[in-house]
């Protein structure tokens, strides 16, 4: 009778084992996905802080670091488009600073912001990352050649 007290509990604890395994190596998967989309996500953060860095180097005009906000919010989130809102200089109302062109407009917004939307396309700054850095580089290249 002892023999085969003593084999039950050894098979029920290397099944208890066993199951605990399972769910352990299924928990280790998953943090391990988890770990890889944080890296992705502070990839994109930082790249896109890189570019504002990169563009404070040179004289900057304030559409452009508007655009340039946008643009790096838009391939973060991976949105189809973006708007930055500012309050006005009393506070109380917000005031597009821009637009872009798949963003629909929260508030009434001038036809001078609407058409830099028209303007510039951040789809293909979406879907091609390496181009983002062009895109800055052109940006202070036409700042450097206004002064």
């Amino acid at each position: 009778m002892w023999p085969t007290l003593l084999l039950g509990l050894l098979v029920a604890s290397l099944a208890g084992w066993g199951i605990t395994a399972y769910v352990q190596t299924g928990r280790i998967r998953r943090l391990e996905r988890s770990h890889e989309e944080i890296q992705v996500e502070e990839t994109l953060v930082f790249d896109f802080l890189h570019g504002l860095g990169e563009a404070f180097r040179g004289a900057i005009r304030p559409h452009e670091l508007n655009r340039l906000i946008v643009a790096g919010a838009v391939r973060i989130l991976d949105a189809h488009g973006g708007a930055l809102y500012v309050t006005d200089r009393t506070g109380g109302k917000l005031t597009p600073a821009f637009i872009s062109k798949g963003c629909p407009p929260l508030v009434e917004v001038p036809q001078h912001v609407l058409q830099q939307a028209a303007d510039f396309s951040f789809t293909n700054i979406a879907l091609e990352p390496d181009k983002y850095t062009t895109v800055i580089e052109d940006a202070i290249n036409q700042v450097k050649a206004t002064i």
